[in-house]
């Protein structure tokens, strides 16, 4: 068998590997301190007469020198040469190998090399055998185990990553600390990054940490840095020298935060957001860029960061940006597009309109506009409902038609918009584009009154007031009109309350209601000539006393 083996070719040593990998469950080996590979060699008889050393360091040769995979092939087979007979850094070699390369990646055979030189006391194997069972399932033990056998030959790397593994478990905080401090001590700067993180409530142990960091040129850390001296007390002195010299090592918030103390623009508003939109976040980049917004270069920068990353309402700003104040048609078109084809209704909306009205250096494109438009109004937006209407009752971007028109405007209304009901009452009255229908107006006229949330829909109680009070197309009702227009004077309609006074000096206003009329035509008296005429006309119809009520009153009492 030995000089069997000493002429073995890579194949067969291949094979040879296989089935004793085969007879194996990774997941149950032993920590022990007995090497497979000593009890592979002595089961071989393995006698192996070229060196091992320089078998190893001729699969080094290949493995540093080369990148094709002939020559990796070559690299393995001398690593596992020298591997099979014990040595260390050759199996390590290959553990790295079977990790790391694509071609020749396979877990299992990593994990059994890692074992192999880490039982030989190999720190590198060790630690890199620790991540591997780190990341597998229920070996979180072994983990801990092989990470801590290299941690305690001052890896430092491993004391930092048996930090992380003992900061997953709450009881095991404490030693998530020690090796934390262990491996910042030694100059890990992530540790001292992670301990400045972990100590923000102790702020001058954060710092402590923080500076180990930045002394050390970690951007990041000096960035940090200065976001804690402001809490401490610090000059704006000490703040800017570690701006700047985080700035000039190109972090780009130090550079912001360095340009809005050179500026004396607001610091505070930014700090919410920046440490956020640094380590990546979306939204924290958007709303950079909101609070940015006066400063063009910033501004863009934030909201470009976000929309690479597919933030539609970055896109859409980045869009307008380059539309309306950059003046380039050709990337506003390419982020409006973005925003509008990945983005919700309201972006689409809102890129249908450059379109339509042609905003900024955006060309007018109707067909484009109709295009998003109807995408909008496919899922039941109201107001590109109500825009589609009007485009095909006038036929803008598409051949006029009626009926979709009147289809659109109605499907808008249908909401309970009660802005669009009243307009929809008002084209119908008109006969804006569609055929006049008077009862369809009366119709909308009152869902939208019926549908009023707030004390600014005045016009539309006093559009409808006026139809019941001169009765053209709908049944004349005085007392209905008297409630609306008093409705609408309340909410601060001039023209109800000049038409309330007409009716008093025609006496078709109830008895109780013109103190009312005169406190509301009192009101904008002391401003009007007209008003004044129309207050004089009313006193002659009112008893002094009631004259002297309604003047020692108001609107606001009326309201309550």
């Amino acid at each position: 068998m030995e000089e069997e083996y000493q002429n073995v070719g890579i194949g067969q040593l291949d094979h040879i590997l296989n089935d004793r990998l085969k007879q194996i469950d990774i997941n149950d080996f032993d920590i022990d301190e007995t090497s497979y590979s000593e009890r592979l060699s002595r089961e071989l008889m393995v006698n192996i007469k070229n060196d091992i050393d320089a078998q190893y360091h001729l699969g080094l040769e290949y493995y540093e020198n080369e990148t094709g995979s002939k020559s990796m092939r070559k690299a393995i087979y001398w690593f596992e040469r020298a591997a099979i007979c014990g040595d260390a850094m050759a199996q390590y070699s290959l553990g790295k190998i079977y990790q790391k390369e694509k071609k020749f990646k396979k877990i299992e055979r990593a994990i059994f090399w890692y074992q192999e030189s880490a039982i030989q006391g190999y720190d590198e194997a060790q630690f890199n055998l620790g991540k591997l069972y780190s990341r597998r399932k229920n070996t979180f033990n072994k983990a801990i185990y092989w990470c801590k056998r290299a941690a305690e030959q001052e890896h430092i790397e491993a004391q930092f990553y048996l930090g992380k593994l003992y900061s997953r478990r709450e009881s095991t905080f404490n030693k998530a600390i020690y090796w934390y401090k262990k491996s910042a001590e030694n100059g890990n700067t992530n540790a001292q990054i992670r301990l400045g993180k972990m100590h923000e409530y102790d702020l001058k142990q954060a710092i402590y940490w923080y500076k180990k960091a930045a002394m050390q040129g970690r951007v990041d850390a000096q960035f940090y840095l200065v976001n804690l001296y402001s809490r401490v007390g610090y000059t704006l002195g000490d703040a800017t020298y570690w701006y700047r010299k985080a700035a000039y090592q190109g972090h780009i918030g130090a550079k912001l935060y360095l340009d809005m103390i050179l500026k004396k623009n607001e610091v505070n508003a930014i700090c919410p957001y920046i440490q956020d939109a640094m380590m990546g976040d979306i939204n924290a980049q958007f709303h950079l860029g909101i609070v940015l917004e006066n400063d063009l270069e910033w501004a863009i920068y934030w909201y470009k960061r976000a929309a690479e990353q597919g933030h539609y309402g970055a896109q859409l700003m980045l869009g307008i940006k380059y539309a309306c104040v950059l003046k380039d048609s050709q990337q506003a078109i390419y982020w409006l597009q973005n925003a509008a084809e990945k983005g919700n209704i309201e972006i689409k909306y809102v890129v249908a309109n450059f379109y339509y009205s042609g905003l900024g250096c955006i060309n007018k494109d109707y067909q484009k506009a109709v295009y998003w438009y109807q995408k909008t109004a496919d899922q039941g937006y109201e107001r590109a409902l109500f825009r589609l209407g009007y485009m095909y009752a006038k036929g803008i971007g598409v051949p006029k038609n009626f009926c979709k028109a009147e289809e659109c405007y109605q499907k808008a209304a249908e909401q309970g918009n009660p802005r669009f009901q009243f307009i929809l009452g008002r084209i119908y009255a008109k006969g804006f584009g569609i055929p006049r229908n008077h009862r369809k107006a009366t119709y909308w006229y009152q869902q939208s009154i019926d549908n009023i949330d707030n004390k600014y829909e005045s016009w539309r109680q006093y559009h409808l007031a006026k139809m019941f009070y001169e009765g053209k197309y709908i049944p004349r009702n005085y007392q209905k009109a008297e409630e609306l227009f008093l409705k609408a004077a309340i909410n601060g309609c001039e023209k109800a309350i000049y038409k309330l006074c007409i009716m008093c000096n025609e006496g078709k206003i109830q008895f109780q209601n013109k103190i009312s009329v005169y406190i509301l035509i009192n009101e904008i008296a002391t401003k009007d000539k007209k008003a004044r005429e129309f207050r004089d006309l009313l006193e002659n119809n009112m008893f002094i006393g009631d004259i002297f009520k309604a003047q020692s009153m108001s609107v606001e009492d009326l309201v309550k």
